[in-house]
């Protein structure tokens, strides 16, 4: 005999359709796929951007994109535990390091110098970084337990979505007007980002 729980969920359409009605998974999904978006995107343009708008060779661009994702990866390692030591929230990191990343496109955008830019990506890879996996973590504040796995692979598939579309906006962007528009669009989805959170958290329960 089926379960309380298998039966309820079958009337309410199984936990794929409650999550995908529920507004803080929407949220959430919509958040991971604008960060994949980011984050792939500059990956992918910046060589592009460092070559025709700082005029850096082919080598030293990729130099600096390594440095980007290396950045991304010491960002993921290092500032939860630094945030940790100082007191913040994992929310809390995640509205840091979203400042972060805004500022840092910002400044990219602004400052036109190559060392800026180069020494910038880092950055922006740097304060990227914690950004997935927080939003992970934060999964269990958002929905019942039982949705939580389900809640998890429809942001994992939603975020696919956007790694494909944004990138690709991107490119477009930079074909139609200029690559400059990298570092405006980063910025954007930063700001976008940041909304979202804002949104996400005040749908979080409490800890």
């Amino acid at each position: 005999m089926r379960s309380r729980a298998a039966a309820s969920d079958a009337a309410g359409g199984g936990l794929l359709a409650g999550a995908l009605r529920s507004p803080a998974v929407v949220l959430a999904s919509t958040f991971l796929a604008v960060y994949v978006g980011l984050e792939v995107g500059v990956g992918n343009w910046a060589v592009t951007f460092l070559i025709d708008e700082h005029g850096q060779t082919a080598l030293t661009a990729g130099y600096a994109v390594s440095g980007y994702w290396f950045g991304l990866t010491l960002g993921r390692f290092l500032i939860s535990p630094i945030a940790t030591r100082v007191g913040l929230s994992a929310t809390g990191t995640s509205f840091a390091c979203l400042i972060g990343v805004a500022v840092t496109a910002g400044l990219i955008w602004s400052v036109r110098v190559p060392v800026v830019a180069a020494a910038g990506l880092v950055l922006l890879g740097f304060f990227l970084g914690p950004l997935f996996p927080t939003a992970m973590a934060v999964v269990p504040n958002l929905t019942t337990d039982r949705m939580v796995p389900t809640a998890i692979g429809v942001m994992n598939g939603v975020s696919v979505v956007g790694g494909a579309v944004f990138p690709w906006m991107a490119g477009a962007a930079a074909q139609g007007v200029g690559v400059w528009t990298l570092m405006p669009f980063a910025l954007s989805l930063a700001v976008v980002q940041l909304v979202l959170w804002r949104l996400i958290v005040a749908r979080m329960s409490p800890v």
